[in-house]
C-alpha cells in the first residue's frame, strides 16, 4: 500500500509539471457565454481521478520495459506536439490541441511508474483526460442554441400551466405589461451541464458498484441539475411577471445557477447509497517480501524518469511570448461583402509593418495588395494575397506551379511562417504565407496572408538568397521547427522575407 501510494504521488507530480502550461492557459471559471470553458473541470478532476486510483491493485514496475515504453510515448508526444504546433499555428491553442494531447503524456508517465499493467488498470483516467479539449464535444456544444430554445419552451409551457398571461417568440417571453425577458445562453448554459457530468464521472469511478448503477447515478445527477435550472427559470420568470425585475431578483439570477450546481452535487452524494453505490473498503496489505537492491534502485529510476517526462512535457508546451489565444467558438462570423469592411479586416493587422499599401483588386473576401517602402519600390513591390475565411483555415500556397524549396518556422508569438521558392510561368517568386487571427467589432476572423517578391533572375536554380532575414525564434521553437521540416522532408531554415517577418510579428 505504501509503495502504491508513493507511485501515485509520483504520477500526480509528474503530470502536474507536464500539464502546467496547459493549466496556466485555462480560466478557472465556467463562463456562461462560452460553453467550452467546462474543460477546467476535467483539467482539475483528472488529478482527483488519479488520486482515486489508490483503489486499484497497482505496483511500481521493476523492469526496464516500463521505462522503454515510457520513452516511446514521450518521443511520440514530442513529435506530435512539434508537428501540430507548426502546422496549426495559432489554431493549435485556440482549439486546445495542447489539452487533447495530454493523454499521451499521461500514458507515458503511468507506464514508466507502473508498467504496462498500470496502463491497463488506469485506462479510464487516460480516456477521461481526452475531454480536457472541447474538440470531442463539438457536436454537443454546437447544439447550445437549440438547447436554450428548449429551455425557453419548457419555461413558457410551465407558465401557461399555471395560467400566467405570457406569450413566447423564440427565446423571448413577453408579459401583458409588454416587458420581455430573454431565456438566453447565460440562463441555460449547456457547458454547465457538461461540467456537472464531468465532475460526477471521477466520483462514480471512486465508488464501488455495478457499472449500470454508476451510469444511472451520473445521468440522474445531470437530470436533477436540469430540473433545478428549469425551476430557477420558472421562479425568476414568475416573480418578474408579477413584481418586476428588482435588485433582489437580479442577485438571485446571477448566483442561483452556481448555488444549484453545488446543491445538485451534494444531493447526488447523499443518494449514492440508495442507488447501489458505496465507498471502497481498504485493500488488504500485500504480504511483504524482501527485494534485492537492484529492484529497489529500478523503482527509483522509474520514478525519476516519470518526473523527467513531466519536465520535458513542460518545456515543449511553454507558452509563446505576446501570443494571442482565442476560443474556437469566436471564429463563426460570415464575412460581409462590404468592401470597406473587408479592407479594414485585411489591412489592420498589416499596419505595424510600416509599409505603403495599395489595393490592386478584391472580391467579397479576398484582397490583392502591393506594399512598398525604401527597400521595395512602387515599381517592384512586395505583393500580398489576403483571404478572409469563415472559421478555421490553414494558410496554403496557391495559384503557383512548382515549389523548388520550402521550409517552415514557428516564431515566439505563436505564428508559423512558411517560406518557399516558387517557379511559375517562367518567373521565380520568394513566397511567405501564414494565418493570422483578427477581431473587428467583436467578430472573429481568420486571414490567410500570402506574401511574395517578384524576381526575374534566370539563375533561380542556384539563387536562393532573396531579401531575407533570420526569424527570432527560441530554442524550443527551433527544435520544433526542425522536427516539423524533417517530417515534411524539407530543409529547415529560419530565414524569411524581412518585410514578412515585420508583418507577422507586428
Amino acid at each position: 500500500m505504501k509503495e502504491k501510494t508513493l507511485g501515485i504521488i509520483v504520477v500526480l507530480i509528474a503530470f502536474l509539471i507536464g500539464s502546467y502550461s496547459v493549466l496556466s492557459r485555462t480560466g478557472l471559471v465556467i463562463q456562461d457565454t462560452d460553453p467550452t470553458t467546462y474543460v477546467v473541470v476535467v483539467l482539475l478532476m483528472v488529478f482527483v481521478m488519479l488520486f482515486f486510483s489508490v483503489k486499484e491493485e497497482l505496483s511500481i514496475s521493476r523492469d526496464k520495459r516500463g521505462i522503454v515504453y515510457g520513452s516511446l510515448m514521450l518521443l511520440a508526444y514530442i513529435l506530435i506536439v512539434s508537428y501540430l504546433r507548426l502546422w496549426l499555428s495559432f489554431i493549435y491553442y485556440s482549439y486546445r490541441i495542447d489539452a487533447l494531447l495530454l493523454p499521451i503524456l499521461l500514458s507515458g508517465i503511468i507506464i514508466s511508474v507502473f508498467g504496462l499493467g498500470g496502463i491497463r488498470k488506469l485506462w479510464k483516467q487516460v480516456v477521461y483526460a481526452l475531454f480536457a479539449s472541447p474538440l470531442l464535444l463539438i457536436p454537443i456544444i454546437d447544439a447550445n442554441t437549440k438547447f436554450v430554445n428548449s429551455v425557453a419552451y419548457i419555461t413558457y409551457t410551465l407558465m401557461n400551466l399555471v395560467k400566467e398571461p405570457v406569450i413566447r417568440n423564440g427565446i423571448i417571453i413577453t408579459a401583458p405589461s409588454t416587458y420581455s425577458i430573454s431565456i438566453a445562453s447565460t440562463c441555460a448554459d449547456l457547458g454547465a451541464f457538461i461540467a456537472i457530468l464531468m465532475f460526477l464521472i471521477p466520483i462514480a469511478y471512486f465508488y464501488n458498484g455495478r457499472l449500470r448503477n454508476k451510469a444511472y447515478w451520473i445521468v440522474s445527477g445531470v437530470a436533477l441539475f436540469f430540473v433545478f435550472n428549469i425551476a430557477r427559470m420558472f421562479t425568476i420568470s414568475t416573480v418578474w411577471v408579477y413584481y418586476g425585475i428588482n435588485s433582489a431578483i437580479s442577485l438571485f439570477h446571477a448566483f442561483a445557477g452556481q448555488i444549484l450546481f453545488y446543491i445538485a452535487i451534494i444531493a447526488m452524494l447523499l443518494i449514492a447509497g440508495k442507488m447501489g453505490l458505496h465507498l471502497p473498503k481498504g485493500n488488504k496489505p500485500a504480504t511483504t517480501r524482501k527485494r534485492v537492491n537492484a529492484q529497489d534502485r529500478h523503482m527509483f529510476y522509474a520514478a525519476a524518469f516519470a518526473l523527467l517526462i513531466g519536465v520535458i512535457g513542460l518545456v515543449f508546451t511553454l507558452p509563446y511570448q505576446s501570443a494571442s489565444y482565442h476560443p474556437f467558438t469566436s471564429f463563426n462570423t460570415t464575412v460581409s461583402s462590404n468592401t470597406t469592411a473587408l479592407y479594414r479586416i485585411v489591412l489592420t493587422p498589416l499596419e505595424s509593418a510600416g509599409m505603403n499599401m495599395s489595393i490592386l483588386g478584391s472580391n467579397n473576401r479576398t484582397a490583392i495588395l502591393a506594399m512598398s517602402n525604401a527597400t521595395y519600390s512602387k515599381t517592384n513591390p512586395l505583393y500580398v494575397v489576403a483571404t478572409v475565411e469563415n472559421g478555421s483555415s490553414y494558410a496554403t500556397l496557391s495559384n503557383y506551379s512548382r515549389a523548388l524549396y520550402g521550409s517552415s518556422v514557428i516564431i515566439n508569438n505563436g505564428d508559423t511562417i512558411n517560406s518557399a521558392l516558387v517557379y511559375s510561368n517562367g518567373h521565380m517568386f520568394y513566397v511567405n504565407y501564414f494565418t493570422f487571427p483578427y477581431y473587428s467589432l467583436g467578430n472573429g476572423y481568420v486571414i490567410d496572408y500570402e506574401l511574395f517578391y517578384y524576381d526575374n533572375s534566370s539563375g533561380y536554380y542556384t539563387q536562393y538568397s532573396g531579401p531575407s532575414c533570420r526569424v527570432n525564434a527560441g530554442i524550443v521553437n527551433r527544435i520544433e521547427s526542425a522536427i516539423y521540416n524533417l517530417v515534411k522532408f524539407q530543409a529547415f531554415s529560419n530565414n524569411a522575407l524581412c518585410t514578412s517577418l515585420r508583418v507577422v510579428r507586428g
